[in-house]
Order: structure tokens, then C-alpha cells, then sequence
């Protein structure tokens, strides 16, 4: 297989629903959020409401009217790092925890 045929077929993802879209790796959460509604991507847009510039995710189901109207609300970025980073740094301690346990039961365990 080619080189470009390997890159045009990582371009492309097929979601739950069937659907094929196009992979965007732009961005550390691109392709990883998905709506629970229509199974469908999510995707990053820049919003201008009034001089009062945003980054948000929505359901590509939303941003492009065909077939299925899905009902997903809009993430704000701000909102969705925060719960990435707090989810992060959860699992973590959690890890950190499950390492200590490990080491000193199997300290415990090679002196007896």
C-alpha cells in the first residue's frame, strides 16, 4: 500500500451510526467526543456572537441538516478542558494510589 493511500484511509473514521467523516487531527480532541444522542463526532467551531469571540464543540448532526436532528447542546472549550483536566489528573492519583498499594504489598510479600 502506498503512503497516500495509508494517509487517505487514517483520514477517515466511521462512526456508530455508519456514518464515514473525515478526520481532523488538528486538535487533541478531535474525534474522541462523541454525541449520545446520534452516535455522531462532535467538532470545533469558532463562534463571533457580537465581538464576543468563543471556542465550542457541537454535534456535526447540528451544524450539518441532513437526516437526523439531534438535540446535543453546545460545549463550551473552557468547560470541556476543565472536566478533561480534572478527569486526567483523577485517574492520575488513582494510579499513583494503585502503584504504592503494588509496592508495598510486594514488599511486604519478598520479605517473608
Amino acid at each position: 500500500m502506498t503512503r497516500l493511500r495509508r494517509h487517505v484511509c487514517r483520514s477517515f473514521i466511521t462512526t456508530e451510526n455508519g456514518r464515514k467523516r473525515h478526520y481532523r487531527s488538528r486538535h487533541g480532541l478531535a474525534n474522541l467526543l462523541f454525541c449520545a444522542g446520534c452516535k455522531d463526532v462532535f467538532r470545533r467551531l469558532h463562534w463571533d456572537n457580537n465581538g464576543c469571540k468563543s471556542t465550542v464543540w457541537r454535534c456535526i448532526s447540528r451544524i450539518e441538516p441532513r437526516g437526523i436532528k439531534c438535540r446535543a447542546r453546545t460545549l463550551r472549550e473552557e468547560v470541556l478542558e476543565k472536566a478533561c483536566f480534572s478527569a486526567f489528573s483523577e485517574l492520575l492519583r488513582t494510579c499513583q494510589r494503585q502503584r504504592s498499594r503494588i509496592r508495598t504489598s510486594v514488599l511486604i510479600n519478598s520479605r517473608t
